[in-house]
């Protein structure tokens, strides 16, 4: 993430001269992405499966009127090693992601995210999937590796996106995170 902040420097300076100081500066969230995911590593709290999906997001998912459920695009590569093992967590992240705005983003419709019906619907949704978490995964997962990961994910994806509206509303979400996950209240 450091080399892809170095790479992409010009990108966040734009960002953090587009916020001027309301929001945490992009060195400042990254470093503090990177100290929390190595002290995720350090404590060995990913959680290894011998099957992950690896970018389960919404987009990823076709749901047929036959009740299946089809999950395109599998990343199957940890590192440079091809393998469908990896850390569960990351998986889960993924699907979080989608559930708090990334697919708004990706189809121009942010601005809808904001309204009373939609916050209604995803603020059930991601109670569903805490449940889900809870109940299928016990005490194994938590809850804030999953909101970090997710903002490590919007964080590092900035520069894939050239439309700078995205880039703005992808920090928004990673610094929301993590600024909620401080202050318990994301």
């Amino acid at each position: 993430m450091f080399s892809r902040f170095n790479q992409f420097s010009e990108i966040y300076q734009k960002l953090d001269k587009y916020f001027q100081a309301s929001i945490i500066s992009s060195e400042e969230l990254m470093n503090n992405i990177l100290k929390y995911l190595d002290e995720y590593e350090k404590c060995q709290r990913g959680q290894h499966s011998l099957i992950i999906h690896g970018d389960p997001v919404f987009t990823n998912i076709v749901l047929p009127s036959d009740g299946r459920i089809i999950f395109l695009d599998m990343r199957g590569i940890l590192g440079t090693q091809l393998t469908l093992q990896g850390d569960i967590n990351y998986d889960l992240a993924k699907i979080y992601q989608s559930l708090i705005g990334s697919d708004f983003v990706l189809l121009n419709k942010f601005h809808l995210v904001s309204s009373s019906t939609v916050q209604t619907y995803l603020s059930q949704l991601i109670q569903t999937f805490q449940h889900f978490i809870s109940t299928e995964y016990s005490n194994l997962i938590n809850f804030d590796d999953i909101q970090m990961i997710t903002a490590h994910l919007y964080f590092s994806s900035i520069p894939l996106h050239e439309d700078f509206e995205h880039q703005i509303q992808f920090y928004e979400l990673a610094a929301k995170l993590y600024h909620g996950m401080i202050f318990n209240e994301y």
